[in-house]
């Protein structure tokens, strides 16, 4: 089968199968002297029915790109199916029905029997195959971004908290609603945003303010408070003995002997 895609200029016509060489016009190559031949770009239902074969020889090199690269996954292909009009849900069914379809092209074309050919619907019916394949590669790629954002937010907030929360599954929300994932100079990182979703700075250093910053700025606020870990000593920053430290009594020392005998001694002498 002849590849129109892949051939839409050739250097020699000889490449050419004989019976399509009539569809290709001699004309100048880019250096000067230099001959090549391109698909006749007219008007007409040879044009059509050359644009018709090009898109279904794309469309079966997709097809069969996707099979291989997606070989032991679940691969739509109602869209080729419903295109070709195979039969069975077979990847080499659906291909063998377009190459068939391909072929009737190629025959009607080469003996200049066009009239009978629907290009209209062969096209419209590529595009919307083509559509359908695009929404569903873009619906996988924003669910797996929107899993990657969510590791993301949720390993820095949860880096962030440390050991400070009571509970870190009742914090953890009140941390994430304040924070955004973002794609810059190619890479993901994490801001701190405010209610109106504009991305917050540090007073003290002036540069983006960090997870780590706003939940020490969360743990200093009232309401949030009862979420964290007390930061006072013993739960009050009490001692936690009745009498205070510069009040405590000097602890006993064992005296000696002969310090015990001169201590009675001397009680005596104040008698």
């Amino acid at each position: 089968m002849f590849d129109f895609a892949s051939n839409m200029k050739v250097g020699s016509i000889e490449v050419v199968p004989e019976e399509f060489r009539a569809l290709y016009v001699e004309t100048d190559g880019d250096t000067e002297g230099e001959k090549i031949w391109k698909l006749n770009d007219g008007e007409g239902s040879t044009k059509a029915a050359v644009s018709a074969i090009v898109g279904l020889n794309q469309a079966l090199k997709a097809s069969r790109a996707e099979a291989k690269a997606s070989k032991g996954k679940t691969v739509d292909l109602k869209p080729l199916k419903d295109l070709s009009g195979a039969q069975g849900d077979g990847v080499e069914e659906i291909s063998a029905a377009i190459r068939t379809k391909i072929q009737e092209l190629e025959g009607q074309l080469a003996s200049g029997k066009t009239a009978g050919v629907n290009i209209d619907k062969i096209k419209a019916d590529l595009a919307a195959a083509h559509k359908t394949e695009i929404e569903s590669r873009e619906r996988k790629e924003a669910a797996l971004t929107d899993q990657l954002y969510g590791l993301l937010v949720e390993q820095e907030a949860v880096k962030a908290m440390g050991d400070t929360a009571v509970n870190p599954a009742l914090l953890l929300p009140f941390i994430k609603q304040q924070l955004q994932p973002v794609v810059e100079d190619g890479k993901y990182k994490v801001l701190v945003i405010d209610s109106a979703g504009d991305r917050r700075f540090s007073g003290v250093t002036g540069v983006e303010m960090s997870v780590k910053e706003l939940v020490d700025e969360m743990r200093a606020k009232a309401d949030y408070q009862p979420l964290f870990r007390s930061q006072a000593k013993n739960g009050s920053g009490a001692p936690t003995d009745k009498v205070s430290a510069g009040m405590r009594r000097p602890e006993p020392v064992e005296r000696s002997s002969n310090d015990k005998i001169k201590a009675g001694l001397a009680a005596m002498a104040r008698r």
